[in-house]
This record gives C-alpha cells, sequence and structure tokens, in this order.
C-alpha cells in the first residue's frame, strides 16, 4: 500500500518528497534550488516550447507537460507511448482526460 502525506509544503509519496511550486511566473521557481531535474506542468496554462521552455533558464533538464500541445511531441501511455525518444526535452502526455 502507498503512502501519502505532506510535509514541509512537499508531497510525500512512500517517504520520497516532491517539491510542489504554485507561481505563475515561471523565473521565479529555481528547479536548481530544490534539486528538481524534470519539471511535470500541470496547469494547463504553459503548454507551448516557448512557455513551458522557461524552467530551463532555472535549471530544469526536461518538462512534461500534462495538457494537449500545438508544439510539442505527444505521447499516450498505452497506445504510442514506445515512440518516445529520450533526446525530446519538451513533450506533452496528452491530457488527465486522456483515456486509452
Amino acid at each position: 500500500m502507498s503512502r501519502l502525506a505532506t510535509e514541509n509544503k512537499k508531497l510525500v509519496v512512500n517517504g520520497n518528497s516532491i517539491t510542489i511550486f504554485q507561481e505563475r511566473n515561471l523565473t521565479r521557481i529555481k528547479c536548481d534550488n530544490s534539486g528538481s531535474e524534470c519539471i511535470t506542468k500541470s496547469t494547463g496554462v504553459f503548454t507551448t516550447v516557448e512557455n513551458a521552455g522557461a524552467h530551463f533558464q532555472q535549471g530544469a533538464t526536461r518538462v512534461i507537460i500534462s495538457a494537449p500541445s500545438t508544439d510539442t511531441p505527444i505521447f499516450v501511455m498505452g497506445v504510442d507511448h514506445e515512440k518516445y525518444d529520450n533526446s525530446l526535452k519538451i513533450i506533452s502526455n496528452a491530457s488527465c482526460t486522456t483515456t486509452a
């Protein structure tokens, strides 16, 4: 059974802390200070390479958008996730409402 909690403004899943941000200005999110390398965008607001890519300036190495995007590759788990190429730095995982 999984254990889920919050602690010090972090989500804790099975003892692993995940930093959570609530910031609309991406330049205020210091990915490198939080130890974050891979950012998951779950707002539905920053869905293009240009605006989601702002995380790279703050230390991120990858960005996964959880909404449809007009200019990033889109992958759906169980449908075409095998086509993912590790060289891609920004991808969309379709949408939280996408079902396979």
